[in-house]
């Protein structure tokens, strides 16, 4: 990632006149500590760049002050921030919104230096953002905004690392020596990852992960190694782990569910079918709904249309409608209405589906949601702000080493009931992750050929 740099002269004159009374307060501003005023600031550096935003979004920048004795300050509060395009998008203490699609001008002015910048305000198109620096782990978004990564494939076992928005780039974090892992957000903010594969096969691990701390703990470990699992934050704060594939020794199927008060797992009533690669969504009434999968037991043919019920209060699972196909490695996304979305996936041949369905907790029913323009699976979907779908990557093979995936998107519209196309991304991505960040963007990642990029979607 580069930085917009320049020391051009200050436009207009009017600024000019500021900044030379900036000067004469002082040079670094804010945190330059003893001695500022010995130093002048030479040039103001603009991150992230390339700099781009959406219709209604606002991102924020960083202004990095770099002074005559080599140090460097942030500027970003203390410097003047002005739109040269205010009809395209606007500007306050680096906080730019986009108001109409094109290209805006920003300035930035401090003690006698400035540097504008263009930022482009564009629409269902895919940018690049900062490259991770390890591997590719289930995505969360903390409170903070920022997003962590922990865990992922076995080319480098136990990385995890933090993506800072605000600066597009992404910084190694405690490790995590487990790979496979599915990861809950906890009402405390900090992260659980559970099940997985250590370097002894499929385990019952789990940690917490502290983003204050940035390190991890280990509590108690789960009733059952599992993998291929899934994770459901409950209303209550506790933890819902269902389904995957068990390790040795051999264990009687159960689920289980993790309460962080007590820091103790118990066990919860199997349920009604074996499931891994089957999806596990949250509903409106605290409920949950349980749907597809194959049975580990006979593989990836064994895939199944059965969905079920679980009741938190109750600890109980009651029988769902079927889905109208077998499915599994499929993405399923709770819906404005209150209605599940369940997208794509594989039938049990092995072939990947087009095919959609909604599912209605208050009639328990299942409907038609039409049809993808590419059938997949192993794909992401993120519920956007305007209450559509975005539906992304995934693999038509994933056996097949020539498989890369896919580049395109697409957009399911509740309203209509129907699909359009959304821009493909700048390469394929056979099995990303996707997650929606505060300010409405969404971020990407996914492997290329040697480490995994990552791009944001501008709605």
């Amino acid at each position: 990632m580069s930085a917009i740099t320049t020391n051009r002269s200050l436009r207009p004159i009017i600024l000019l006149a500021t900044a030379i009374l900036m000067n004469a307060c002082g040079g670094h501003g804010a945190g330059a500590g003893a001695g500022a005023n010995s130093a002048t600031l030479q040039s103001i550096s603009i991150t992230p760049s390339p700099a781009n935003t959406g219709v209604g979004i606002t991102r924020q920048f960083t202004a990095t002050g770099h002074f005559s004795d080599g140090s460097t300050a942030d500027l970003t509060t203390t410097a003047t921030w002005t739109s040269l395009t205010p009809s395209i998008a606007a500007v306050n203490a680096g906080a730019v919104t986009g108001s109409a699609l094109g290209t805006a001008t920003i300035l930035v002015s401090s003690a006698g230096a400035a540097v504008d910048f263009a930022i482009n305000v564009t629409a269902n198109v895919w940018s690049p953002a900062a490259n991770m620096r390890l591997t590719l782990g289930p995505l969360t978004l903390l409170p903070s905004g920022k997003v962590f990564s922990a865990g992922g494939s076995n080319v480098h076992s136990g990385d995890a690392e933090l993506y800072d928005p605000n600066q597009d780039i992404w910084s190694e974090a405690s490790p995590l020596a487990i790979i496979g892992n599915t990861a809950a957000l906890l009402q405390s903010g900090k992260v659980l990852s559970v099940g997985g594969q250590s370097f002894y096969g499929i385990t019952g691990h789990s940690a917490t992960y502290d983003p204050a701390l940035n390190s991890w703990s280990a509590p108690a470990t789960m009733l059952q190694t599992r993998y291929g699992n899934t994770t459901t934050l409950l209303p209550d704060g506790t933890v819902l782990v269902t389904g995957g594939m068990f390790g040795p020794p051999t264990q009687a199927r159960e689920e289980e569910r993790y309460s962080p008060s007590s820091d103790s797992w118990s066990a919860v009533p199997a349920m009604a079918s074996s499931r891994a690669a089957h999806t596990a969504t949250l509903l409106a009434n605290g409920k949950v709904l349980v749907a597809g999968g194959y049975d580990p037991s006979v593989g990836t043919a064994g895939s199944t249309s059965s969905a079920e019920i679980y009741d938190p209060t109750a600890n109980t699972w009651s029988p769902a409608a079927n889905m109208a196909v077998a499915r599994d490695r499929h993405t399923a996304t709770l819906l404005s209405d209150g209605k599940v979305l369940v997208v794509g996936g594989a039938n049990a041949s092995g072939q990947p589906l087009s095919s959609a369905e909604l599912y209605d907790p208050s009639t328990n029913t299942w409907s038609s949601a039409g049809n993808l323009t590419a059938a997949r699976m192993q794909h992401a979907a993120v519920l956007l702000p305007n209450g559509k779908v975005l539906i992304l990557g995934g693999s038509v093979n994933p056996s097949d080493p020539a498989d890369v995936g896919l580049a395109t998107a697409e957009i399911y519209d509740p309203a209509i009931n129907s699909w359009s196309a959304a821009g493909s991304m700048t390469m394929p991505r056979a099995q990303p992750g996707a997650v929606l960040l505060k300010n409405g963007t969404v971020l990407a990642c996914g492997w290329s050929s040697t480490l995994p990029s990552c791009e944001l979607y501008w709605q």
